[in-house]
């Protein structure tokens, strides 16, 4: 069962199958933004005919997708769809058509479109005959399921979340300055998971000489851009060997200091490859 609450009520079936919808959507963070993450599950007769998510920016969209996969057995289904079908001509073409030329009878989905070009596929099936059932999820749960692409979307803002291990008596750290260890291992890897979702991590002069990162994501999808790497570092003093440093190549490394930083930190900055 769906743990997002509903707006419009929905039978078990479609709980499930939107459910589902949802749960693919995810295949695709780190992997499609600017676009939202999408899922789509195509069903009839009460049996999946096929499903499919958006998988990188610039490819086709998880509609199209699961229509590709379901080929001429699309007619008659209900798509399920995590958001909005799409309205516009961008990179793609407007996923509410492509329903509309498979002969897709009924569509639930569960997140309006925000965007002032995209959204309207709703509407524009709903005018062609389709059953549109939808938005099924309120605007919290539709921001926990796309929160950097609704977020951008209405707020036109960047994203930021902060990242902040802490042990049960409320201390990041044994004492100040010292490295301490306090996540294991299952919410480390979870940290690395969320770390490719973003196109920058950054920190403090404090994290970098305590805990000298590295900042990189360990678990990167095959053809993720680089996330960009930043660090507010007031003098510009950053140790040779520092481990931040070894990873340039892969991953680039922005610094920020303040008027007072010396010519020479500048200058070892640059010859790093900051």
């Amino acid at each position: 069962m769906s743990l997002l609450p509903d707006v419009v009520p929905l039978d078990r079936a479609d709980e499930v199958f939107l459910e589902r919808a949802r749960v693919i959507a995810h295949g695709g963070w780190g992997m499609v933004h600017p676009n939202p993450m999408v899922g789509c599950v195509l069903v009839k007769d009460g049996r999946v005919v096929s499903e499919a998510y958006h998988e990188v920016f610039g490819g086709s969209h998880a509609e199209v997708l699961a229509l590709e996969r379901a080929g001429s057995e699309a007619e008659g289904t209900t798509a399920y769809v995590s958001l909005e079908p799409c309205n516009h001509f961008g990179k793609t073409p407007p996923c509410a058509q492509a329903l509309l030329r498979a002969g897709v009878r009924r569509v639930v989905f569960g997140a309006t479109d925000p965007g002032v070009s995209s959204a309207g596929g709703a509407d524009t099936l709903r005018e062609a005959g389709v059953e549109v059932v939808g938005p099924v999820w309120n605007s919290r749960a539709a921001r926990t399921e796309n929160p950097f692409f609704l977020h951008t979307a209405k707020d036109r803002r960047p994203f930021v979340a902060l990242k902040l291990a802490m042990s049960l008596d409320s201390r990041i750290a044994s004492a100040p300055g010292v490295r301490t260890r306090i996540t294991g291992t299952e919410a480390e890897c979870e940290v690395h998971r969320i770390r490719t979702g973003f196109d920058s991590i950054m920190v403090g002069a404090g994290t970098l000489r305590a805990d000298n990162p590295r900042l990189t994501p360990r678990l990167v999808p095959p053809g993720r851009k680089p996330v960009v790497r930043i660090v507010l570092l007031p003098d510009g003093e950053i140790n040779s060997s520092a481990a931040i440093l070894e990873d340039i190549a892969k991953s680039p490394l922005h610094v920020f200091c303040m008027e007072t930083a010396t010519a020479r930190a500048l200058d070892r900055l640059e010859s790093s490859g900051v």
